[in-house]
């Protein structure tokens, strides 16, 4: 079954196109990369501590192969489009929107406030 997508047109005007929503399943998957990665909770101060930055950039990477559908026409699984790459090739304007986008997609607080709203 093909799922709901939604489409952001990122600053500079490359297309973005995006699940329109996770799965319990994906977010679960998400949560363990950065719990296997050592990220806990000061319980003094509740600041995240514990990972490093390969450990991030591994959890981000696992997240941008599971929620972007596409970026400027081309589609992951298509051969020679690497998603990660390309992300990372973006202007950092566009940078910057595709990944609040992305957090706002994935983060457990936006959801709950989405459905509050």
């Amino acid at each position: 079954m093909e799922r709901e997508t939604k489409k952001i047109t990122l600053p500079s005007g490359v297309e973005l196109e995006l699940l329109a929503y996770i799965t319990g399943r994906e977010r679960r998957k998400f949560q363990g990369a950065y719990l296997d990665a050592g990220l806990s909770v000061d319980p003094t101060t509740g600041a995240l501590i514990g990972m490093g930055a390969a450990a991030i950039s591994k959890a981000e990477n696992l997240t941008w192969n599971t929620v972007i559908v596409s970026l400027g026409g081309k589609k992951v699984g298509d051969e020679g489009f690497d998603v990660v790459e390309a992300v990372l090739d973006l202007r950092s304007d566009d940078y910057d929107v595709l990944v609040s986008e992305v957090n706002k997609l994935t983060s457990p607080a936006k959801t709950e406030e989405k459905k509050m709203n």
